[in-house]
């Protein structure tokens, strides 16, 4: 329930939500070594490693989320969640990895598109970055949310000004 009610309030009220993740970390803590015996461990280890993740704790959020990734059955947000521990710990190589793992489970998630963007970025791959930009923002734009949409077309831009989808993207948005 503490995870469930951490999800819930993210957006609406971010301290609310960092306390369950915290109370969600004190539970996982408590009967971590519970998990393994349970007959789907995937989804504990990955609502785990999230609360982690969310927590600011890169190292555990690793170490719990590459169970989750190796156990099978992975939800696509444990790879992004994977992902952004990675790029928390300045390991850029094992991020991207992580987040197209994600994109082949979610095709065109707004946020794990958005996060494999950056992470090319940092890899100094200018042109799959803003070509991943791109597609972030039509993937934004798709769920209607036009802003971050915006913002995502002019980072393509910027590091590939003449790309036509992001042109594009950017005159449909305005």
């Amino acid at each position: 329930i503490a995870c469930m009610t951490a999800r819930l309030h993210r957006e609406k009220d971010p301290l609310r939500s960092k306390e369950m993740f915290s109370e969600c970390v004190r539970l996982f803590q408590r009967y971590e070594s519970n998990i393994d015996e349970q007959k789907h461990p995937t989804r504990l280890y990955a609502d785990y490693g999230i609360a982690l993740c969310r927590t600011g704790d890169a190292d555990n959020a690793v170490r719990i989320l590459e169970k989750a990734c190796a156990a099978g059955a992975t939800p696509p947000e444990a790879f992004g969640y994977l992902g952004l521990a990675y790029q928390a710990q300045d390991k850029w190589k094992e991020a991207e990895a992580a987040l197209r793992e994600g994109l082949q489970l979610a095709v065109e998630d707004p946020v794990l598109t958005r996060h494999l963007a950056v992470v090319l970025e940092k890899r100094n791959k200018p042109a799959e970055a803003a070509a991943m930009y791109a597609d972030a923002a039509l993937a934004h734009k798709r769920v209607n949310r036009l802003e971050d949409a915006a913002e995502l077309a002019a980072s393509a831009l910027r590091l590939a000004p003449g790309d036509p989808q992001a042109l594009v993207l950017a005159v449909e948005i305005e």
